[in-house]
């Protein structure tokens, strides 16, 4: 049973699920001339943050880190008071539920979240996600810590995305 959760596991956190170019296009377009970025909410189950496994702050430093260290400026959630045109926000969001058999079902999704006007409505301004990953996996609990490389590596294709779109001058 290990072997099965841990090849199951390998699997579905090494392979992204698959999008259509046009779709991946689309997404890296709307990170183009993105300024700055909130890390904002991060979302860790209770059931992992009580047993140690994860928490919110070490994915949150972990996340804030890469950013910076690719060049892309982070500023602080608290500053935003409503949408605007410089408050894009890159979210972290894990869920777990463990089963009696002691395996665990995660999903982990990032996620930018930018300002949008309705085509409708031009005068609302609300949040949208353009861009965004999405993971499921089958964990034991002795691997939950292998989620935080696996957000690791998210917002690693995060930033190439933004790079692609924003080059380094």
């Amino acid at each position: 049973m290990r072997l099965y959760a841990a090849l199951v596991a390998l699997f579905l956190f090494s392979t992204p699920i698959a999008h259509a170019d046009e779709v991946e296009e689309f997404q890296r377009k709307s990170l183009k001339g993105l300024k700055n970025l909130s890390v904002g909410y991060v979302h860790m189950p209770s059931e992992l943050e009580q047993n140690g496994s994860l928490t919110s702050d070490e994915i949150r430093t972990d996340v804030e880190l890469k950013l910076r260290l690719a060049g892309i400026q982070v500023v602080d959630l608290k500053d935003f008071d409503s949408p605007s045109s410089s408050s894009s926000i890159l979210n972290v969001s894990v869920n777990a539920h463990s089963s009696s058999l002691g395996i665990w079902a995660i999903s982990v999704n990032v996620g930018v979240m930018q300002p949008v006007m309705l085509d409708r409505d031009r005068s609302i301004l609300t949040y949208g996600e353009t861009w965004g990953l999405f993971r499921l996996g089958l964990l034991e609990k002795s691997m939950i810590r292998s989620v935080r490389e696996t957000i690791k590596d998210m917002v690693d294709q995060f930033i190439n995305a933004y790079l692609a779109v924003n080059p380094k001058k």
